[in-house]
C-alpha cells in the first residue's frame, strides 16, 4: 500500500511540474510509450528490471535511448527510481497521472455501445450532447454491439447508464406483470 502512495504522490508532483513547463500532453505521453515498450520489448524490460547493470549503465539507456521519445522529466524520473520495477511503476504512474490530469482538465471518459456504426456527424453530435448534460469533456470510445437492438449503453467513468430498447423492453415487461 505504501508504494502506491508513493507512486500517487510522485503522480500528483509529476503532474505538477508538467504543469509549471506547460507539458502534461508529453509527459503523458512519454508515460504510455514507456509503458509500452516495457510490456512488448523483453529485452528492454529485463534490462530494466536486471540487478547485472549498474545504475549508470541503465542512468546511460534511459538517458540515450529514450532521448527523442520521452520526456526530460520523465527520464529523470525514471533514473531516480531506477532501482524499482518499471512496469509496476509506470504502470501506477500512469493510472494516478491520468486520472489526476483528467480532473484538473475537466474530462470525463464515456463508453457508448451502439447497434450500428455511426457516421462522424453522428459521434460528433453525441459528444457534443453528452458534454453539455454532463458538464465536462468527454473522452468517447464507441463500441459496435451488433447485439443490441437499438438505442445506447453508456458508460460514465463509473456510472452505466443503458437506454437500449432491450433494457426498455424488459422495463416495460416487468410493469406489466406487476
Amino acid at each position: 500500500m505504501k508504494r502506491r502512495s508513493n507512486t500517487k504522490n510522485m503522480a500528483a508532483a509529476l503532474l505538477v511540474v508538467a504543469r509549471k513547463i506547460d507539458a502534461v500532453d508529453e509527459v503523458q505521453r512519454s508515460i504510455k510509450l514507456v509503458l509500452e515498450l516495457l510490456k512488448k520489448d523483453a529485452q528492454f524490460r529485463a534490462f530494466m528490471q536486471s540487478k547485472r547493470f549498474t545504475t549508470e549503465q541503465k542512468t546511460k539507456v534511459i538517458r540515450f535511448g529514450l532521448q527523442d521519445a520521452c520526456h526530460p522529466i520523465l527520464q529523470e524520473l525514471l533514473i531516480i527510481e531506477i532501482d524499482e520495477n518499471p512496469t509496476i511503476l509506470l504502470r501506477d504512474l500512469s493510472y494516478f497521472f491520468d486520472a489526476m490530469a483528467k480532473d484538473e482538465l475537466n474530462i470525463v471518459t464515456v463508453t457508448a455501445h451502439v447497434a450500428d456504426e455511426l457516421s462522424v456527424d453522428e459521434v460528433a453530435d453525441l459528444q457534443k450532447t453528452l458534454e453539455e448534460s454532463i458538464g465536462k469533456n468527454t473522452e468517447l470510445d464507441l463500441i459496435v454491439d451488433p447485439s443490441l437492438l437499438g438505442g445506447i449503453k453508456l458508460r460514465i467513468d463509473n456510472t452505466y447508464l443503458d437506454a437500449s430498447i432491450r433494457a426498455k423492453m424488459d422495463n416495460l415487461r416487468r410493469d406489466l406483470l406487476q
